[in-house]
């Protein structure tokens, strides 16, 4: 489990049958910041974490970086994208793209996502959509605040706009949406990789 300390610093703490331990491993990230909005996800493999930081108004940023699972050291962070956004950002399912909203400090924007591998950021479209999560199925879908469908991204594996974006993609039965989804980890332990 990983908190900031400010943007400067990230401290990750063991959870295992015992519990969660009360001696956290400190990184130093390189960036820098107070962050007021926020969040860290990870990759499948939990070898690459995603850090949406916001800094208050238009300032944030979304960042790569790698952790070692068997020492909780995070390195070479390395900023994607900065703009009005860092509420939010998780993986695709296979590591390559990030996803994200742009505006309002990130909690209220149109959809985008950032392709590592081709270094090309995509605006998808839509307005008003926060938080993105990577579901069992393998899509993302998209929360924003008083809607009454969540947004689908059917191929996240798939660059630009070939991921297949739906504004409207799950009707969600007469209810409406928050600014995100349910907060729990991004892991699937059926996916959880042994570590080396």
């Amino acid at each position: 489990m990983g908190i900031y300390d400010g943007a400067d610093w990230v401290k990750a703490f063991l959870v295992d049958a015992m519990g969660v331990s009360d001696t956290p491993v400190i990184s130093a990230t390189g960036l820098t910041g107070q962050v007021r909005r926020g969040c860290i996800n990870h990759t499948y493999d939990y070898d690459t974490l995603v850090f949406g930081q916001n800094y208050g108004g238009p300032s944030g940023s979304i960042s790569i970086a790698t952790i070692d699972r068997a020492t909780g050291e995070v390195s070479e962070a390395t900023v994607i994208a900065t703009g009005d956004l860092g509420y939010h950002a998780s993986f695709s399912e296979d590591g390559t793209k990030v996803y994200y909203a742009i505006g309002t400090e990130g909690w209220s924007g149109p959809a985008y996502q950032y392709d590592l591998d081709l270094d090309v950021q995509t605006m998808l479209g839509g307005s008003g959509f926060g938080e993105v999560k990577l579901a069992p199925d393998g899509k993302m879908y998209w929360a924003g605040y008083g809607k009454s469908y969540l947004g689908l991204v059917n191929e996240p594996n798939l660059p630009g706009l070939a991921a297949d974006f739906v504004v409207d993609g799950l009707y969600l039965e007469g209810c409406q949406s928050g600014y995100g989804v349910p907060n729990q980890t991004a892991s699937y332990l059926e996916y959880l990789p042994p570590i080396e």
